[in-house]
C-alpha cells in the first residue's frame, strides 16, 4: 500500500525513464502524483489494446495534449501503475498471520526519514538510532492493518544491527533428560532507578509495556489511519497514561523517603 501510494517513490520512477521535469510538474500539480491514482486515470486496462482513453484523460487534467516524446514514458508508467495495483489487491486478499511485511520502496524510507529529521530537531538519527528498515516495514504492516501489535524489545532493531547483520547469541543447554539443545542467551539487563522512584526490574518495564500495547491494540482497532490530526497511536498511548489505573501503579513506585 506505501509504495501503491507513495510520491518519492513515483517521482523516482519518472526520473529512472526519462520523463521531463516540467512534464512530470505538470501531473503532479493536478495531483497526478502516485501509481494508485495513476493506475485508475481512466476506465480502460494497459492490455485493452487502446490507450487513448488514458491520453484524453491526462489531456483532460493538465489542459493540452500529451507531449508527443512523453507519449513512450507515460504509457509505461500507466502500465507500471496498474501492475503495482494488481499486486497490492492480491497481497491484500492473500495476506495470513503469517505473511511477512511488505518492503518500502528505497525512495518513500528516505523520503520519510528526511521528514523525521526536519520533525524531530534536537535528535540525531544516525545509524544507531535509525529504526531499522525491517522495523519500519511492520509499523507500515499496521497501519495497513489499522491495528496495532506487540513488537518486543529484541524485535526494535536499529539500522546499525541490519547493516551489522547482529544476531543474538545462543548457548548450549541441557535439558531435564539429558539433551543437548541450542538457546538464546539470555542478555544482561539493567536499569537505573531514578532519583526518589523504587527499584525496578527491566523485566517489570517490558511488561508494562506489553500491557500498554495491548490495551492500545484493543482501542486502536480499526481506526488507525493517518490524518492532519496527532497520530492516533500516540495519542492512545498518551491516554492511557491519563488512565486512574495507570496514575495509581506509578504512585506505588514512588519511594516514601
Amino acid at each position: 500500500m506505501a509504495g501503491l501510494e507513495s510520491t518519492a517513490a513515483f517521482a523516482e520512477r519518472t526520473t529512472q525513464i526519462g520523463m521531463d521535469a516540467s512534464f512530470l510538474k505538470e501531473l503532479t500539480d493536478k495531483h497526478l502524483d502516485t501509481f494508485g491514482k495513476l493506475a485508475f486515470v481512466c476506465s480502460c486496462r494497459p492490455n485493452s489494446g487502446d490507450d487513448k482513453p488514458l491520453f484524453e484523460a491526462v489531456k483532460d487534467l493538465i489542459g493540452k495534449d500529451v507531449p508527443q516524446k512523453e507519449t513512450t514514458t507515460l504509457r509505461r508508467l500507466w502500465f507500471e501503475a496498474h501492475s503495482h495495483a494488481l499486486v497490492d489487491l492480491e497481497a491484500r486478499a492473500s495476506r495470513t498471520g503469517d505473511t511477512s511485511p511488505r518492503e518500502l520502496p528505497l525512495a518513500e524510507r528516505m523520503s520519510r526519514l528526511k521528514r523525521q529529521r526536519a520533525d524531530l530537531k534536537g535528535i540525531e538519527l544516525d545509524v544507531r538510532t535509525e529504526p531499522g528498515h525491517c522495523l519500519v516495514d511492520r509499523a507500515q504492516a499496521m497501519l495497513d492493518s489499522a491495528q496495532v501489535l506487540y513488537l518486543a524489545p529484541e524485535k526494535r532493531v536499529a539500522r546499525q544491527d541490519e547493516i551489522n547483520g547482529d544476531k543474538s547469541e545462543q548457548k548450549l543447554s541441557f535439558s531435564a533428560d539429558g539433551s543437548i539443545k541450542v538457546t538464546k542467551q539470555a542478555m544482561q539487563l539493567h536499569c537505573l532507578t531514578p532519583a526518589g522512584h523504587r527499584y525496578m526490574t527491566v523485566q517489570q518495564i517490558i511488561a508494562a509495556d506489553q500491557k500498554c500495547w495491548q490495551v492500545v491494540f484493543q482501542e486502536s482497532r480499526g481506526s488507525l489511519t493517518i490524518g492532519v490530526k496527532e497520530v492516533p497511536k500516540e495519542a492512545k498511548v498518551k491516554a492511557q497514561a491519563k488512565r486512574a489505573s495507570a496514575q495509581e501503579l506509578d504512585a506505588q513506585l514512588r519511594s516514601s523517603t
